[in-house]
């Protein structure tokens, strides 16, 4: 759902990045390219890693060497659990060896406002009073980050050209899933 850029004045475009003629003509007359989409929350898991790594390789192919693509990856590539992790890692693989410049920027969980995954599904539940699943023991450890502070990293990022191939990590401190529910 884009409405809120709409109400930002926020212009965008709509294609297909599995198809990579769909692409091209948005990517060609730019200096870089700000890579955020992915398929998270499908359960198909073949086709969430299919649909990651095809539409990686699409832009890629579709970029010049003047270029740089900034991708927004996550902390699960460095040790993937599931196909979303596993799809990370390879895009962040294709991008590395593609003579493209790039930066990597790998983030964990992140919540704040319009956020409707993980952080205010935890808070709806504590609220609704209703149990509230915890796996294993609670001490499970997360980390979080603020959406504002993946925006300045990306500002950081497309403004200064000491990240050109680089792989950056941005986290907030790590916590049991027993102290942020405790912190909610």
């Amino acid at each position: 759902d884009i409405s809120y850029l709409k109400k930002m004045n926020v212009s965008s475009q709509i294609c297909d990045l599995l198809i990579k003629n769909s692409i091209e003509p948005y990517i060609k007359n730019t200096d870089f390219i700000i890579h955020l989409a992915a398929k998270l929350r499908s359960k198909n898991d073949k086709e969430k890693l299919e649909n990651n790594v095809e539409s990686t390789k699409n832009i890629i192919e579709c970029c010049s060497r003047e270029q740089r693509i900034i991708f927004s990856s996550s902390t699960l590539a460095d040790n993937p659990l599931d196909a979303y992790g596993k799809s990370k890692m390879i895009c962040e693989k294709i991008i590395m060896e593609s003579q493209i410049p790039y930066t990597i920027l790998r983030m964990p969980i992140i919540f704040g406002p319009n956020d409707d995954a993980y952080i205010t599904k935890i808070i709806r539940s504590i609220n609704s009073e209703k149990s509230l699943p915890i796996p294993g023991d609670g001490k499970y450890v997360v980390q979080l980050v603020f959406i504002e502070d993946v925006v300045n990293a990306f500002k950081q990022i497309i403004s200064k050209d000491n990240f050109n191939n680089k792989l950056v990590t941005i986290a907030g401190s790590p916590k049991s899933l027993n102290e942020l529910i405790s912190d909610i």
